[in-house]
């Protein structure tokens, strides 16, 4: 996604409706306060080499003092051959992790999994695309699930499951948290600790526990 298109989705999230809903005094609105928050772009699209990701979030880190990278997705920064995939993950994954160790910042990578055995499955940390690595390396692991409605899986439901895979902090837990997602303003709210209960026993029919 370019930036303008994130944008929107931000100013989404701040006025809480559809963009397209919203009167051009409540987008500026909403993109004046986006403006304000310390929030930068890398404006390129297609495949980046490590080497120019690392020297942009060296730059960044210098001149905007950041401390949180999102990166999306992990395979658009890989460049290699045949079967050596593999190889390629696994020095990506320590030289990332070494740059957030070296500025003392975190770095959120996104990874897509390999093809599910079946539709709606949950994804676990062996269904990560490429490499042991994926699991062994990093700090932390999430994986989202989005619940589909049994007779229409086109048709996804407004609770996700966020899954904790790993932590490997002491003070963390493993585990999951139900989450309600707004489509109106993109965002997630905690379902609370009683809906998350109930919503949990309707999806156990059919689907990875």
């Amino acid at each position: 996604m370019k930036p303008d298109s994130i944008q929107r989705k931000m100013v989404q999230m701040t006025m809480g409706r559809t963009f397209k809903d919203l009167s051009r005094s409540e987008k500026e609105q909403g993109l004046d306060f986006i403006e304000q928050l310390p929030i930068h772009y890398v404006d390129i699209y297609g495949q980046v080499g490590l080497k120019e990701l690392k020297s942009a979030i060296f730059k960044s880190y210098k001149q905007f003092g950041i401390d949180f990278v999102v990166l999306d997705h992990l395979h658009f920064f890989l460049k290699y051959s045949g079967d050596q995939e593999r190889q390629a993950i696994d020095q990506a994954l320590r030289d990332i992790k070494s740059w957030a160790m070296q500025l003392n910042i975190h770095i959120f990578l996104i990874v897509h999994p390999t093809k599910l055995t079946y539709d709606n499955k949950v994804v676990h940390l062996n269904d990560l695309k490429g490499s042991s690595g994926l699991k062994q390396i990093p700090d932390n692991v999430l994986s989202l699930w989005r619940p589909r409605g049994e007779d229409d899986l086109k048709k996804p439901q407004n609770e996700i499951i966020l899954y904790i895979l790993k932590v490997r902090d002491d003070s963390g837990d493993e585990g999951k948290v139900i989450l309600t997602f707004d489509k109106r303003s993109q965002s997630y709210s905690d379902s609370g600790h009683g809906l998350a209960k109930t919503a949990e026993r309707s999806w156990h029919n059919g689907y990875d526990q």
